[in-house]
């Protein structure tokens, strides 16, 4: 298990000081192993199966194919059993924002007149306003 942002165990993720209380981890596990991780109650949680098969929750027969995004409801842990097969997902979870979404295309803000100004932005080519260097 990689952690990229939190801190699990340990282990300290190097994307650290976000607001949201953030979770990032990258997990590996072998066929047919489970996998149990706290989550904060109230906290946003889903995980994006990248290789394998996996159930994510008490029912044997729900497996999840990879390409798949689940979202967890509410509750204090995820519960994970990979299938016949090497399972690697991301599992992310944090503090929702309680925040208006507006979204067009790629960008996403909170009103529908940010993102005009982004597309404005964007057509002027000063939506990045900082690069990173070579």
């Amino acid at each position: 298990m990689r952690v990229v942002a939190g801190k699990v165990g340990g282990n300290r993720g190097p994307v650290q000081d976000i607001g949201i209380d953030p979770e990032y981890i990258d997990v590996r596990l072998e066929p047919h192993t489970d996998f149990v991780h706290p989550v904060k109650r109230g906290h946003t949680a889903f995980a994006y199966l990248l290789e394998g098969r996996a159930s994510f929750n008490e029912e044997a027969d729900d497996v999840v194919e990879d390409g798949h995004l689940v979202v967890f409801q509410d509750g204090d842990s995820v519960r994970v059993k990979a299938r016949d097969a090497p399972t690697r997902f991301l599992l992310v979870s944090g503090k929702p924002l309680h925040e208006p979404i507006a979204w067009w295309g790629p960008i996403v803000m909170n009103s529908r007149r940010e993102i005009e100004q982004a597309v404005e932005e964007f057509q002027n080519g000063t939506f990045i306003k900082h690069r990173a260097a070579p």
